[in-house]
Parts: structure tokens; sequence; C-alpha cells
């Protein structure tokens, strides 16, 4: 386009007035000013896709409002972006909707790619499929997305008469495709991201979900051998000292594995939510006969004295979670007689 600028000047010369036209080539300055403008807008249309992108919407949502960012530019009619997954060819955008690219699978487009000249870019031929109704001189082309080295994805995009390859002022793909292409990387690393905490979420609830079932299987057969061996405790009492001992240490060491065991069961419980109150009536005087029968004799091995003071509330009756207060009060009993080296332990009711 040749810009041609006319100055007028005026020149007085007797009676006659006359002037001086003196025309000027603007041509260089007129496409210096249009060059900058473009660039402008180029930088404004780039800084709007890597802004799209970077966005924590679904991918798909971010490459659609990059593509509808770089349609700006009117040699542009239409574009596809498509990533790759496992020889896949997934969609991630497609404006204006509804446009149809020619339908290419994965080989295709990875053969096309690796033939790109030496603007980034190639032109697809005609598929089954394509609308012929392009107007004359339109033309669809491929870049491809690439991390690494590696065909990630590609862009294709149909263009209008008088699009040159080599325009130098115009915004091209293949200046995009970084952007997508760390787009797509970073999809692909906060996808297995997610998954391996679901994994890792799944994997806590399951264990937390089996020690809260396992919770009864192993409390039963440990109440079982802390019972007997207090039955044998009591029949071995007039018999032999030595029986009585090793009777005395079975019982000593299976109440420590139950105690282990409800620690480990009950936290898992808690944890996974299966642990509820179970409120009912519970004696008591019953209890802390049991709570002082356990630790007994794990006292007198530290030689230690250990009484309970009921201050006159023998007959009493709290309706509670009897198994939960005892294990509590277990707790607090063994690590009295652990920590105490001499004088005694009383468990006071008030």
């Amino acid at each position: 386009m040749l810009v041609i600028e006319a100055e007028v000047t005026p020149l007085f010369r007797g009676r006659d007035d006359r002037c001086a036209i003196v025309f000027r080539d603007c041509t260089d300055e007129a496409r210096r000013e249009e060059r900058l403008k473009r660039e402008a807008d180029e930088q404004r249309v780039y800084a709007s896709v890597l802004d799209a992108l970077q966005r924590p919407e679904p991918i798909e949502e971010r490459a659609q409002d990059a593509v509808r960012a770089i349609l700006e530019f009117p040699e542009y009619v239409s574009m596809r972006v498509v990533r790759f997954v496992d020889e896949r060819v997934i969609e991630l955008a497609n404006v204006p909707a509804g446009d149809s690219h020619a339908p290419i699978d994965h080989a295709e487009l990875r053969r096309l790619t690796s033939e790109i000249d030496l603007h980034g870019e190639t032109k697809l031929p005609r598929f089954a499929g394509e609308p012929i109704g392009d107007e004359p001189g339109e033309r669809t082309c491929v870049t491809p997305i690439r991390h690494q080295g590696l065909d990630v994805g590609a862009i294709m995009y149909r263009v209008r008469p008088g699009y040159r390859c080599g325009a130098r002022y115009r915004i091209m793909p293949r200046m995009v495709e970084e952007m997508f292409a760390n787009a797509i990387v970073r999809d692909r690393l906060e996808s297995g991201l997610r998954e391996a905490l679901d994994g890792a979420r799944r994997a806590s609830e399951a264990k937390d979900l089996f020690l809260a079932n396992m919770s009864h299987e192993l409390r039963t057969p440990i109440n079982a051998i802390l019972g007997f061996a207090e039955m044998l405790e009591h029949a071995a009492q007039a018999g032999i000292a030595s029986q009585q001992k090793q009777i005395t240490g079975i019982r000593r060491n299976a109440s420590r594995l139950l105690a282990m065991v409800a620690d480990v069961l009950d936290q898992g419980s808690f944890e996974s939510g299966v642990r509820t109150i179970e409120r009912g009536p519970c004696r008591v005087e019953s209890m802390c006969n049991g709570l002082l029968s356990r630790h007994a004799a794990d006292a007198m091995g530290k030689g230690v004295a250990i009484s309970i003071e009921y201050n006159g509330h023998e007959d009493l009756v709290v309706y509670t979670d009897g198994e939960l207060i005892d294990q509590l009060l277990s707790n607090l009993i063994g690590n009295a007689i652990k920590f105490t080296n001499r004088g005694g332990v009383t468990l006071g009711v008030s």
C-alpha cells in the first residue's frame, strides 16, 4: 500500500495567488505505525493467553479462553487444540463451537507434525468429513505442541486467504505453543498428584476401618486369656508357688498386650469415625475391682501398693460408656504404677 502526503504552501507574488504543493511518500511511516500497533496487539494477546492458561479452572475452559483471545486476529477463521494421551487425541478447545476440523488420529497428527516447515507449521490435506465449502484460498494448518522434545498435543487452525507463512507481523500459534505445553504438563502433574492423594486417603481410610473392625476380634481372645489366667491364679493360691508365679506372668503380660492393642485400635476407630460412645448402666464398684485385679500383679512386681477409696460410693451406678471409661482409667493406673518407684497408687471415687 502506497501512502502519499501532500503539503500545500501558499505563495504571494503580486496580485496572483499561487501555492506550492510538496508530495511526500509516507509509506514507510505508515507501515511503521501499523507494525507498532500490531506488536502492541500481539503482546496484549500473548498476555491474555498466558493469563487464561494459568488460571485454576479445568484445562478445557482455560484452553477455550486462550483460543478466543488468539482468534481476535482476523487472519484466523477457527482453531482447535488437542492433547495426546496414550496415543489418543483429546480435544481441549474448538472455537467457534461446532466448527469441523479434519478428523485426524494420533498417528497421522504425529506424522504431520514431523513435517513442519521453518515457520513451525504444515498444511493439512483434506480428509473425509472436512467441509468442502471453504472460502477460496482458505486452508488448515497444524502446529505441534512440544515439551522437552516430545509431542504432547497440536494446534489446528483455519486461515483466511492471504495468510502468508512468512508474514513478519502476525501472531503465530507456534509462539504460544509453549504456553499450551506448560498448561498440558501442569494439568498432567496435577492429575497425578490428585490421584496419589486420593490413593493415600483411600489407603488411610481402609487402614482405619480395618483397625476399627478388628477391635472386637482382637480384644475378645485377650480378655478370655485374662479371665482364665485369673481363674487359674485364684485356684493355684493354695497350690504350688511356681505355678502361681507363671500364671501371674501370663495375666500381667496379657494385660499389657490388651492395653497396647486397645490404644492402637481405638486410635483407628476414632480416626475412621467407627468408634462411637455407647452409654449404659455401669457399677462403679465392679469396674474399680476389675481395675484393681488387673493391675495388682504389676504393682506387686514394683513393690507399689494399689488401693481404692470409694468414699461411700460403693453402690453407685453411672450411665456411661463403661468400656471407654474402663480403658481410660486402666491407662491412668498403668502409667501411675509405671512411674511410681515407691509408695502407693490410690484410685478415689467421689
